[in-house]
């Protein structure tokens, strides 16, 4: 963003209450900037005379709605803006957005892959969002023919509602509580993530799961022509009103109500686990609406070829036959209650899960109970979601080893613990926030990596 507003002729003052040696791999950025004093940098503090200085704001993700600066800065007349939002204000071309609490990271680059693959309508097609890749560094390469594929947060979303702003093309995973700590309620999450349909036209088009209760809503919340997925397949037997067609995965197919099997996914895809085939067929659906009809070849192709996203479910390695795992995208619950379903149903009662971090302001009920059922290994990390997560297995009678303020220890204790089984592995899925020992949840999981490599070397010496 500094970049793309420095190359505009902007001057920018960056103003960030963490230091400079925290933000140091951030800095080095934007150097060449700060040495041609097109950026000037205020860190450890924020101060109202440089949002009084600003003739716009832009204002990060992370900054929680009612922030004062954010307030005095409206009181004075500024314009605040945000990234996403800004993007859809300059951007030529459609736009297709992906949201949701779980699965839209893989929807995301599934679908991208398969519309960069199978191409047949746009000069480019760009991924971009909160998948890493910043959006406004694309505008340059853009045109009207441009197809930009987005995952969108409710962070962004709730600021995109602002000015009313939804893609022509949305996508919608499922919704489970989240970031509870940001937004002030279930409701205001919820209507946030509304937003990704909630303007669309009656030339756009919407993919929405079914089964999630509060994505079933929003069918009544677009002007866009509505595709249905369906997460199990017994539901296809249901009424939805308002809808094209609807799909659903079993066995191995893709279903349409209206048509019957439509498609069948590879065996040998990489991607595993009964959410993965829900993201598949989301990306299908995407892929087979009336303005991109993709080949099935091309959709199999991927398939094939996709190894996956990193930090998600992804494997690390193998030590003395204990496989690791990094899946350090679960910050919430539920995902990590999705990778001890698929582990322990793999390695059987030679599964360790590391959990553990910092508190979103959610429950951890659910979490608890797979631990239960699944009889996995416990290793927890410490942090103020570990502490009320150590109260429900105590509850529960759940042995359980923590809390550790090291990954490394936590890393050798979940290795002797997976040791000694004919198969067995070590999964890093969180169910929290990582700020409490980490940088973000990637430092987290390249963390989680060094110490697995470190473990491998120290046993190499022995």
């Amino acid at each position: 963003m500094v970049r793309f507003l420095a190359s505009k002729g902007a001057k920018i003052r960056v103003t960030d209450l963490r230091d400079s040696k925290v933000l140091r791999p951030s800095i080095n950025q934007i150097k060449d900037l700060i040495k041609a004093g097109a950026v000037e940098l205020v860190l450890g503090k924020h101060r109202k005379q440089d949002f009084a200085w600003a003739d716009i704001v832009v204002r990060n993700p992370a900054v929680k709605p009612g922030n004062e600066y954010i307030e005095y800065a409206k009181k004075l007349g500024k314009r605040i803006v945000m990234e996403m939002a800004l993007f859809f204000a300059l951007a030529p071309g459609l736009k297709l957005g992906v949201t949701g609490t779980r699965g839209k990271s893989t929807t995301t680059m599934l679908t991208y892959l398969f519309l960069k693959s199978g191409n047949q309508n746009f000069s480019n097609v760009l991924l971009a969002g909160n998948i890493g890749q910043s959006a406004v560094a694309q505008l340059d390469s853009l045109d009207q023919s441009s197809l930009t594929v987005l995952e969108l947060s409710s962070f962004q979303l709730s600021v995109m509602r602002e000015n009313k702003q939804s893609p022509n093309v949305a996508v919608v995973t499922n919704i489970y509580p989240d970031h509870l700590n940001w937004h002030p309620d279930m409701e205001h999450y919820v209507i946030s993530k509304r937003t990704i349909v909630e303007f669309q036209k009656p030339s756009d088009f919407a993919v929405i799961n079914l089964s999630n209760t509060y994505t079933r809503d929003f069918v009544d919340h677009t002007s866009a022509s509505v595709y249905g997925a369906l997460e199990e397949p017994v539901q296809h037997k249901s009424k939805f009103s308002g809808v094209k067609d609807v799909y659903f995965y079993k066995d191995g197919y893709i279903y349409s109500i209206k048509r019957g099997r439509v498609y069948k996914v590879p065996d040998q895809t990489y991607l595993k686990g009964k959410h993965n085939m829900f993201n598949i067929l989301l990306a299908y659906i995407t892929a087979k609406l009336p303005i991109f009809s993709v080949p099935d070849s091309i959709i199999t192709k991927v398939l094939r070829e996709f190894k996956g996203l990193p930090g998600r479910q992804e494997y690390i390695g193998t030590l003395n036959n204990v496989d690791f795992y990094n899946d350090t995208a679960a910050t919430m619950q539920d995902a990590t209650v999705a990778a001890i379903e698929r582990f322990s149903k793999q390695y059987g009662e030679g599964t360790v899960v590391i959990i553990g971090g910092m508190d979103k302001g959610l429950g951890y009920e659910k979490l608890a109970s797979a631990l239960k059922e699944s009889g996995a290994k416990v290793v927890v990390l410490e942090g103020s979601a570990s502490e009320k997560i150590a109260e429900l297995l105590d509850k529960e009678n759940i042995e359980y080893y923590g809390l550790y303020d090291d990954i490394y220890k936590a890393v050798h204790k979940a290795y002797e613990l997976a040791s000694g089984f004919k198969k067995s592995c070590v999964v890093l899925s969180p169910g929290a926030a990582s700020f409490n020992m980490f940088a973000n949840e990637w430092d987290r999981g390249d963390k989680f990596k060094e110490a697995v490599s470190r473990l491998g070397a120290k046993i190499d010496e022995e």
